[in-house]
């Protein structure tokens, strides 16, 4: 692996020890989607979830959850893996689903442009995942862009800045 994807992947230690994965998942239910996360006999050792309180209200008839994922250690093909979990959400009633590093979350926020290096992954709603496990990828506009299409066709943009 690159330099790149070795810091990408370094960065899911946040706490320098202990790999944790963050996913958004955007549905119209006011309950979290079921996930399975054991995924090819790699899970996490232990999973949260969060409802993230939208008190504002700008985003109405839609809810956000987010996943943590405690592991051990890496799972052996964290891109197939992650991309499987970003899959299966937007399979199980997730409109919209991203991988963020820890502290990226914010409404003010939602896939902008300030926080595009944060972001890892993305998935929508009958669309393949995209994982980008480079960060020299995470820096480029074509990524800033590609995050923009998101956040327009999920009527993410009434919140925050572009």
């Amino acid at each position: 692996m690159g330099s790149g994807v070795s810091q990408v992947l370094e960065n899911l230690r946040w706490d320098g020890i202990t790999p944790r994965v963050s996913m958004f998942v955007v549905t119209e239910s006011a309950r979290a989607p079921k996930l399975e996360f054991d995924i090819k006999g790699t899970k996490p050792k232990k999973t949260k979830v969060f409802h993230l309180e939208d008190e504002d209200e700008t985003l109405q008839g839609v809810n956000i959850f987010e996943y943590d994922l405690t592991f051990d250690t890496l799972p052996t093909d964290p891109l197939q893996y992650l991309k499987s979990c970003l899959r299966q959400a937007c399979i199980k009633g997730g409109n919209l689903a991203w991988l963020g590093f820890e502290g990226s979350f914010h409404y003010d926020h939602l896939l902008t442009d300030e926080i595009a290096e944060e972001i890892y992954g993305i998935c929508g709603e009958n669309e393949e995942p995209i994982v980008i496990l480079d960060e020299e990828e995470l820096h480029k506009a074509s990524w800033k862009e590609t995050l923009q299409i998101y956040r327009s066709k999920h009527n993410l943009s009434q919140r925050g800045k572009t």
